[in-house]
């Protein structure tokens, strides 16, 4: 039986022996231990249980939605304080590409940590552009980037930041096309063919991304995702909700932008 299973079972028993004993409260009961009501042996309690759950399996599901819904609120609760204590390395750091509305003018602000080799972040790449293109004065989007899955991500990540330094209106270009790119960054060359056919110097660029400026924006951005308790990616930060893993449809990444999604 996995840990859910036993806490759901624990609180239904728990709720069902504060029935049998009204003096225990349900939180009493489904705390550490489940207190057994006088003058029941142990065995009939588990009788009871066993056979209460059984006429009445609706009260699993009840109990199952309200475990849910608390451990959606604890864990809101726990971003809004990670967010807080790391609030100007996410919304004020200058260093970071951004697209959209100004950050003071929209409705939405979106935080994105991403790998360019990240099959899911590519994936759901898709479907952004898709709702910023539907909702252009809406959103404030701010570009993380969070190399961990190759070398040449690394180095594509690299490049970018250097790109973001010195041509920062070719930033979001590069970052759409590797972004929307179904194959992963063969070699590094293929970087830097796009950095050309984007019209950029390719030479200063590369001497950019060897910088000290680069090499700290990128230690800083791994040090904010391992704050943030992100080992992954892709993961984003949208109306004060860290969200660990890719919207897989534009149904749930509208729901998670109107932050109705626990």
């Amino acid at each position: 039986m996995n840990r859910l299973s036993k806490t759901v079972l624990s609180a239904a028993a728990g709720i069902m022996l504060a029935s049998l004993a009204p003096s225990v409260s349900a939180e009493e009961a489904t705390g550490t231990g489940i207190l057994r009501p006088a003058g029941f042996s142990k065995e009939e309690i588990e009788t009871i249980v066993h056979d209460y759950l059984l006429e009445h399996p609706e009260i699993i599901l009840e109990v199952t939605q309200k475990l849910k819904a608390d451990q959606g609120e604890y864990q809101a609760r726990a971003d809004r304080k990670l967010i807080e204590s790391q609030y100007d390395a996410i919304f004020n750091d200058q260093r970071d590409g951004t697209s959209g509305a100004p950050a003071d003018k929209a409705k939405t602000v979106i935080v994105e940590f991403f790998d360019y080799d990240c099959g899911y972040c590519k994936k759901t790449k898709l479907l952004i552009l898709q709702y910023l293109k539907k909702h252009p004065s809406d959103v404030h989007y701010i570009y993380k980037e969070f190399p961990i899955l190759s070398d040449e991500s690394v180095y594509a990540a690299r490049i970018a930041m250097a790109i973001q330094h010195l041509y920062p209106n070719k930033y979001v270009i590069y970052h759409n096309d590797l972004m929307t790119r179904a194959d992963k960054i063969k070699n590094t060359k293929e970087v830097d063919d796009l950095v050309t056919k984007l019209g950029m110097d390719l030479a200063k660029v590369k001497a950019e991304a060897d910088s000290d400026y680069v090499e700290k924006k990128i230690a800083d951005n791994e040090r904010l995702a391992r704050n943030m308790g992100l080992s992954g990616t892709p993961a984003y930060i949208i109306n004060g909700r860290v969200i660990r893993g890719a919207p897989t449809s534009m149904y749930q990444l509208e729901k998670l932008i109107r932050g109705s999604v626990q």
